[in-house]
């Protein structure tokens, strides 16, 4: 039971917001732009404030500790001096550490000395923690507010708005309902993290409440992006949108720069946020006050793990910036392909390439690039070397084809010679960044848009196929399968999903695969459809194919397009295709002839694919 104590602890002298009142905030748009809260917690921090945190982290959202010093009864011990790491973890998760008084005193029968005592105390804990002195925000035990205190504080005093009134309710549900019933944009919260029971009500308010739309802040950061600089001796209670409403705090950015004479890495750090100075450590650990100001380019000499964060004068920090900064070393190669040649670049200069084809390290004594070459090959690995320079390292590509490289394919996977035949033939093609994505699922715009290039790109005869596909929202003029879209409706290949979306990002499951090609061979190749269809009631899951697509399947099933998958009588009609299958598929549709034996040259390549 939560005694009479406790609660006078948490006893507020007003209250803004009754429980348990009608929502006002139901009715408001889920989808209005920025809308911010602030959640603040007194007292602790205590037992319960380390499940507070963990939820705050899965959440990514930022609340303010306004913190007691040491404050010890019957019931538990609460304040910095009994949970300093709590603190410590509160600073390294962006959490914002205000001032609530030493031994959360009644302030009204106290001298304005013992006031000032009372608050340097904490200071010294807060300042002691974030490693130097900042203007901390204070906010008095009970809310109590009056000018006495003002005058005798001389800091910014923050109050509230919305009570939660968990100091009198001991109960999560009851905590719950009233933040959800009287949230609004600007809104600081009041709570306490003592008690189980708030955290609970607490977390679950912010899962609420971030689906309407809410984003949720430290005090300091709600006053920044609301375009207030608090004042000292100044009370506030919430922020509501007057006007100014800047974006998120924006964390540094860090550049490289490398000076090729002097063989020297820089680090060079900027913000965009004014009125924030920047702090950096080089050993991964969090940056305080205490830490390196930053004030010119970090010459780096060793490999560095750079952290970067911005601070206000009130202690007001932006999201750090973190980047492992290498030591000047020798730039791995870069390749490229062009008809079946390969180049060799190495952005150091003076650097010498060496290269090998076999998949084993490149030094010294492996081939020396001095031209273009045409691979023999499946594994090119290069490396620069210069002299009393460390190598950073070497550049791996797999051959696939006749030259065509790749940083993702594995060469010993079954999928390799497909991927080759499918790339050399022009079927299908890699990223700019040099990779396949053979694991990556195949949606209906990639699947139609490598129809339409085997079947040589045709003009679509239909001329309404255009004005149908040009009204669907996700298919756009400076997309590239927009003509293989305006093909596939002209030859009644693919369905759209509704009348604004064609559904070209959806991924392909087997039966859409299996209805594609039969309307593909159906349609665009003349074949005949009559042979070797499949009975699905002999399938476990038979009766699982779309109503529509019985026959399509029939025909995939039948003649190996969808294979028993593992011999289990199992069509599997919702499995996924990766573009690795893909590209198996399309080898054997290449070669396909409408006879038994070549369908069965299909059927054995799916069933080693699927078994």
């Amino acid at each position: 039971m939560i005694s009479v104590l406790l609660i006078l602890l948490m006893l507020p002298c007003f209250s803004m917001a009754a429980p348990d009142q009608e929502n006002s905030e139901e009715s408001k748009s889920a989808e209005t732009p920025s809308k911010l809260m602030a959640f603040s917690y007194d007292d602790g921090p205590s037992e319960a404030t380390e499940a507070l945190l963990d939820g705050l982290k899965e959440r990514d959202s930022h609340v303010t500790f306004f913190m007691t010093g040491l404050l010890d009864t019957q019931y538990g011990k609460y304040g910095i001096e009994h949970f300093a790491n709590l603190a410590d973890r509160m600073i390294r998760e962006g959490h914002q550490l205000g001032n609530h008084s030493y031994y959360h005193i009644d302030m009204d029968e106290s001298t304005p000395e013992e006031i000032k005592l009372q608050v340097v105390n904490v200071e010294k804990l807060l300042f002691e923690r974030m490693g130097g002195e900042y203007r901390d925000m204070f906010r008095p035990p009970h809310g109590e507010c009056t000018p006495e205190i003002r005058r005798a504080l001389n800091m910014p005093i923050i109050l509230w708005n919305l009570d939660s009134f968990d100091w009198k309710y001991i109960d999560a549900d009851i905590v719950y309902r009233n933040i959800v019933n009287n949230a609004s944009d600007g809104t600081v919260v009041d709570l306490h993290d003592l008690s189980p029971t708030s955290v609970d009500g607490s977390l679950r308010a912010i899962d609420t409440l971030k689906k309407k739309g809410y984003e949720f802040v430290t005090v300091a950061e709600l006053m920044h992006r609301r375009g207030v600089t608090p004042q000292n001796g100044a009370d506030y209670r919430s922020f509501p949108n007057k006007g100014v409403n800047l974006p998120a705090l924006a964390a540094p950015e860090i550049k490289v720069e490398k000076d090729h004479e002097n063989r020297l890495v820089s680090a060079v750090c900027s913000t965009s946020e004014q009125g924030m100075t920047l702090y950096y450590t080089t050993d991964g650990t969090y940056p305080l006050l205490s830490s390196p100001k930053y004030e010119k380019p970090i010459k780096v000499t060793e490999d560095t793990d750079l952290i970067v964060v911005g601070y206000d004068e009130f202690a007001t920090r932006t999201p750090m910036a973190r980047q492992t900064v290498k030591r000047y070393a020798v730039e791995p190669p870069e390749a490229e392909s062009e008809d079946g040649k390969v180049t060799l670049t190495c952005a150091t200069p003076g650097a010498e390439i060496y290269y090998t084809l076999d998949g084993s390290e490149p030094d010294e004594n492996a081939k020396h690039y001095r031209k273009p070459f045409r691979p023999k090959g499946r594994q090119l690995r290069a490396v620069g070397v210069l002299k009393d320079v460390p190598s950073g390292g070497t550049a791996d590509y797999t051959v696939a084809g006749k030259g065509i490289l790749f940083t993702d394919l594995d060469p010993e996977a079954e999928y390799f010679d497909n991927v080759c035949t499918v790339v050399e033939k022009g079927y299908m093609n890699g990223r700019e960044d040099q990779t396949f994505e053979p694991d990556r699922t195949v949606t209906r715009a990639m699947l139609l848009e490598t129809l339409y290039g085997m079947a040589d790109s045709p003009e679509p005869e239909k001329a309404s196929s255009k004005g149908a596909a040009a009204r669907y929202l996700d298919v756009t003029s400076g997309d590239s399968y927009r003509d293989a879209v305006f093909w596939a409706l002209s030859e009644d290949l693919s369905a759209a999903d509704s009348e604004e979306a064609f559904g070209s990002a959806n991924e392909i499951t087997r039966q859409e695969l299996a209805e594609i090609l039969y309307r593909y061979e159906k349609n665009i190749r003349q074949a005949d459809m009559e042979t070797n269809s499949a009975d699905l009631s002999e399938y476990r899951d038979g009766n699982t194919v779309s109503a529509g697509a019985e026959e399509a399947v029939a025909w995939a099933a039948g003649n190996g397009i969808l294979p028993d998958s593992g011999n289990n009588k199992l069509l599997k009609p919702d499995a996924l295709l990766t573009r690795a299958d893909l590209a198996g598929v399309l080898v054997a549709l290449d070669e396909f002839e409408p006879d038994p034996s070549l369908l069965q040259r299909i059927a054995d390549w799916f069933a080693g694919l699927f078994a």
